[in-house]
């Protein structure tokens, strides 16, 4: 018995011996993946001395989460790339967080919910109307076409005027983007940019959102545009990731203006990679510009900058859909 017990406690110390040698070998893996990826990829690549880099990360030993974490923060601080993310089975264990001086306003944070889908429409007046995206954004084909359908009920070719609020869009999804075709006024909404120039053009088509050509997601358009509708763009200081790309599709389209505050400041689409042993990377590979080719590198800033007098309880006292209002029936 004795014996037999000395010979189990001796296989499972090798085992899990075994097993955390395993695990180093994985955490290195992920990390020269990341270090890999970055380097080919990534939208700041040019603007880092990779042999130095190579050397600050690989330069001292990866044999815990911790190292693998402090390693893979450093190739993210080193590119200067804040929407950079890596995930560990869905949870963000690596990405940029907010500077210490950002404090979203109170206004912004109580917010009452819109709908379950995030998305809602409202007739504020007779040829006036209100709809709102927000967090989270939903991307499932059931949910982007009940935001065509809700749009289209609002009767559009008799509308003079709509407010477009993304001020609690914090990101998460731009496939919506094909179900607002009718507000755009043209086909063609933007463009892929890198330090190389513009490429890989936006459209939105009969229902249908093309990057570059490849369809990237689609609805069944229920009725017709009208180029003639006035539009106000409401942005936040959380308007962030795909709710900023969402706030560019109007940016150069006629008689359109965006009141409020400058952006969060990630307006960069991230390319995604699955690194294997539930790791999962983001990185950002291109800038987006508008339809006029104007890029945004940092941020949207506002046409007409309100910082407070957010009211969401009551939009009749909200001052920046009054300020919208006003603009609009000019």
């Amino acid at each position: 018995m004795k014996l037999k017990f000395t010979l189990l406690l001796f296989f499972s110390l090798v085992a899990n011996r075994l097993l955390a040698q395993e695990n180093v070998q994985v955490l290195q893996a992920v990390v020269q993946n990341v270090y890999d990826k970055a380097k080919k990829h990534s939208l700041y690549r040019k603007n880092v001395d990779w042999d130095i880099l190579h050397q600050q990360v690989f330069g001292s030993a990866i044999q815990t989460r911790a190292d693998l974490e402090k390693k893979v923060a450093l190739i993210f601080e080193t590119l200067g790339d804040k929407h950079a993310t890596l995930l560990y089975h869905g949870k963000r264990v690596v990405y940029s967080k907010p500077a210490s001086s950002f404090v979203p306003r109170p206004a912004l944070k109580i917010a009452p919910d819109y709908a379950s889908n995030g998305f809602s429409t409202k007739l504020l007046e007779a040829g006036y109307a209100y709809i709102a995206l927000r967090s989270p954004v939903k991307s499932d084909t059931r949910s982007l076409q009940s935001y065509q359908d809700q749009l289209c009920a609002l009767n559009l070719k008799n509308i003079k005027g709509i407010i477009v609020d993304l001020r609690l869009n914090e990101g998460g999804s731009i496939f919506p983007i094909a179900a607002f075709g009718q507000l755009y006024g043209g086909e063609r909404i933007g463009y892929n940019s890198t330090h190389d120039g513009l490429s890989g053009a936006w459209k939105v088509k009969a229902g249908k959102f093309y990057q570059n050509n490849s369809l990237v997601s689609a609805v069944k358009s229920q009725c017709k545009g009208n180029d003639q509708i006035k539009i106000a763009v409401l942005i936040s200081q959380i308007t962030a990731s795909s709710g900023e790309i969402i706030a560019t599709t109007f940016k150069g389209r006629a008689n359109t203006i965006f009141i409020g505050e400058k952006t969060y400041g990630l307006p960069t689409l991230n390319i995604e990679f699955n690194l294997g042993n539930g790791y999962y990377l983001g990185i950002a590979a291109s800038f987006i510009a508008d339809r006029n080719g104007k890029v945004y590198p940092n941020y949207l800033s506002p046409d007409l900058e309100m910082i407070n007098g957010d009211d969401f309880a009551d939009l009749n006292r909200d001052v920046k859909v009054k300020a919208a209002m006003e603009w609009l029936k000019k």
